[in-house]
């Protein structure tokens, strides 16, 4: 099944959770919403790819999601994970212009920063993708996307009439 790290409003986990399952179950009756280790992130396993997701949660958008990254891989948190991280964006060939952060979790922010650093070395910047390194629990996990794809406030916007 694959797996999404769903980052929702601060508190809103548990309407996050209904939403999302609500909207989901009648195309995937085996879905799956977790809670993490932090406030405000969820781990979603389904059936769904990633674009028969977000066109299912774009006909009705959850209104406290803020983002759905989808789940390449996921490295645990150890001594060694910025070489691993590092041979799978240089052996996978990943093509993107931009690292975000979810948050530093239990990477650490000087961890964090050394990561990105490495990272950017592999960048392509005519690229419109985006990769996405989203610590959670005890692991770290990475997804690309293309720039925005993620972003629930813009596909709210799409669905708000033109004034």
């Amino acid at each position: 099944m694959p797996k999404y790290v769903v980052t929702v409003r601060y508190g809103k986990e548990k309407r996050a959770e209904l939403e999302l399952g609500d909207s989901i179950f009648p195309y995937d009756n085996e879905v799956k919403i977790m809670r993490t280790n932090f406030k405000g992130v969820l781990i979603l396993f389904t059936r769904l790819g990633f674009k028969d997701l977000i066109g299912i949660l774009s006909i009705h958008p959850p209104s406290t999601v803020e983002r759905i990254v989808p789940v390449d891989t996921c490295f645990n948190i150890s001594s060694s994970v910025e070489s691993e991280i590092l041979e799978y964006v240089r052996s996978k060939n990943l093509n993107f212009s931009v690292v975000r952060v979810g948050r530093y979790g239990s990477l650490g922010k000087e961890l964090v920063h050394s990561i990105v650093v490495s990272i950017n070395k592999y960048r392509n910047p005519s690229s419109t993708n985006v990769l996405h390194i989203e610590p959670v629990n005890n692991e770290v996990c990475l997804g690309v996307t293309r720039k925005d794809e993620d972003k629930f406030s813009i596909i709210r916007m799409k669905k708000l009439p033109k004034v």
